[in-house]
């Protein structure tokens, strides 16, 4: 009985324990270390000192008034310093804190960086979903104060793509989410906004990422996404071609289109395609590019082509077979009428070609014979 009594002694007190100390850690003040936040820099480009009120939020007295403790600092010429959660820890255990009546948590590193020189704009009460305090006299800047983070970002995208509005229809995805709506809708007349375009073309889905600064200089960031499309003129596809077959008035016209991807130029004119061929199969409704127009084909199979070989100022021509069909700048094979000997040349106009020393070390256009080329005139 004995026994059993001091056990339940014992249980009584460890629980006591447990729950004073859970009691204690709950009245504690509180310190939680930011993700990130934005500090100004100082005139002359002089260190910058980075604080525990500037990293973190203090809760209570205790914690609030630790704020000026130094937990970092940014060289000269310094833009961003990471302040570890370990450190802060360090720094306030080297001030002989009492860590009974105080508790530290939140990120594990807090990203640091240096505001730009005048973008600590000021801010009203109330931004849009959220409060703003400041110490600092509010100001608000009046050319902005219609403007939304919505038209900044449509600004950055007329600007990336170089088009006016009226040639750019821009939605947003995601707009039904919550967090992505408050953000579009914020006002940007309050703090200091950046927009950066995540995409290389500026079309389709484009992410956009947003920074906002605010007076007591913290930093948010969040990407957003915006579908967009470019209005314009150009040539389409009115019914399926094959490869190789011809443009003609009855398989294509000039439409106006949504452009959503950006492979290359396009065309805007019937002259520009009419009676050449297309270069791969086109689906109906396709835009017509530049890249898909096959090039003229200046070679036919079994034409005699007029063959030009040049070794420095000499000129030696001939005519030989082709022995497939050849556009500007392809090399094909071409046999000699008379010796039946093959050699190569480059294709470079309509039925000519022509074969330099550099395409025949030691100058052996042929086989190795040196009769692949039966010279009918001379040049220098």
């Amino acid at each position: 009985m004995k026994t059993f009594a001091l056990q339940n002694m014992r249980s009584l007190a460890f629980i006591s324990g447990f729950v004073l100390m859970m009691n204690n850690g709950l009245a504690a003040d509180s310190i939680r270390l930011l993700d990130q936040a934005g500090v100004p820099a100082n005139a002359g480009g002089t260190p910058v000192n980075i604080t525990l009120a500037d990293v973190a939020e203090l809760e209570g007295d205790y914690a609030e008034s630790l704020g000026d403790l130094v937990v970092g600092k940014l060289g000269d010429g310094g833009i961003e310093l990471s302040v570890q959660l370990a450190t802060v820890r360090r720094v306030l255990t080297e001030a002989q804190v009492n860590w009974a009546d105080l508790s530290l948590r939140g990120r594990s590193v807090c990203t640091v960086s240096v505001l730009p020189t005048g973008s600590a704009v000021q801010a009203v009460a109330i931004d849009n979903d959220r409060a703003v305090t400041t110490r600092e006299a509010l100001a608000i800047d009046q050319a902005n104060a219609g403007l939304t983070v919505s038209d900044l970002i449509i600004d950055e995208l007329m600007r990336f793509n170089d088009a006016a509005r009226d040639e750019l229809e821009i939605k947003f995805r995601g707009g039904v989410e919550a967090s992505d709506a408050a953000w579009l809708n914020r006002s940007i007349a309050v703090g200091r906004y950046e927009v950066d375009v995540l995409s290389r073309s500026g079309l389709g889905v484009v992410p956009v990422k947003v920074w906002r600064y605010d007076p007591a200089g913290t930093i948010e960031t969040v990407t957003l996404s915006a579908e967009v499309a470019r209005r314009a003129e150009a040539v389409v596809v009115l019914r399926q071609l094959r490869r190789g077959e011809a443009f003609t008035r009855e398989n294509v016209g000039v439409r106006s289109v949504l452009l959503t991807s950006n492979h290359g130029p396009t065309l805007d004119r019937l002259d520009l395609v009419i009676g050449q061929s297309s270069g791969k199969a086109l689906r109906e409704g396709a835009v017509v590019r530049v890249a898909d127009v096959a090039p003229d084909v200046l070679v036919r199979r079994g034409q005699l082509v007029t063959v030009s070989c040049v070794s420095g100022s000499l000129v030696v021509r001939t005519v030989a077979t082709a022995s497939k069909d050849g556009v500007a700048g392809d090399v094909i094979a071409l046999r000699n009428p008379e010796t039946r000997d093959v050699f190569f040349a480059t294709v470079t106009g309509k039925q000519t070609a022509t074969i330099t020393t550099a395409q025949f070390p030691g100058g052996d256009p042929g086989n190795g014979s040196g009769d692949a080329l039966a010279s009918t005139e001379i040049a220098r």
